[in-house]
């Protein structure tokens, strides 16, 4: 017999759809634009498709002779304005709308400069570059100890449960 429970897969369904959108009215050009933070997806999203913002982590960890392998004013400069565009897009809540992304490119400089660092400042969301930073952490630890998890051998892999599973003639044997 199947119970209400099993049945209930929307669950998740209404607790994202009641939380996923978290805009915030944010004064530009003096007009009120929604904006949310992005989330760690998000970030994945950002850095999956555009390489070039991938490179600002791996051209500022320290090389060789431990100075930042990578001059910061080149990293940027080769960012170009399609992933800012894509990251102003999700922040307006546009993801993925490559001709909203276009429209943005295409706005006049002054528009642009204000909806842009408007945006970069609450894509990091409340908690600025330090939460940005402190929740990459977090998500890039979680993948890696699910990756670790996977990799391992089945004979090295925890057990499934804290269940014993001696039988019970085991169990009344060493009773006695």
């Amino acid at each position: 017999m199947v119970t209400a429970e099993i049945l209930d897969f929307n669950a998740v369904d209404a607790l994202i759809a009641s939380v996923s959108h978290e805009f915030k009215p944010v004064t530009v050009r003096g007009k009120p634009i929604p904006m949310q933070a992005l989330a760690f997806d998000d970030w994945m999203y950002v850095l999956q498709r555009f390489p070039q913002v991938a490179a600002l982590f791996d051209g500022l960890a320290p090389g060789d002779d431990g100075q930042p392998s990578g001059d910061l004013r080149s990293l940027l400069a080769d960012i170009g304005h399609q992933p800012i565009a894509a990251v102003v897009a999700i922040v307006t809540g546009h993801t993925g709308d490559l001709e909203w992304e276009k429209s943005f490119v295409r706005a006049a400089p002054a528009v642009k400069n204000e909806l842009g660092i408007k945006a970069l400042e609450h894509a990091f969301g409340e908690d600025g570059l330090s939460g940005f930073f402190s929740m990459m952490a977090e998500g890039m630890e979680r993948l890696l100890a699910e990756t670790e998890k996977s990799e391992l051998p089945p004979s090295a892999k925890p057990p499934k449960s804290g269940r014993k599973t001696a039988s019970k003639k085991t169990a009344i044997s060493s009773a006695s």
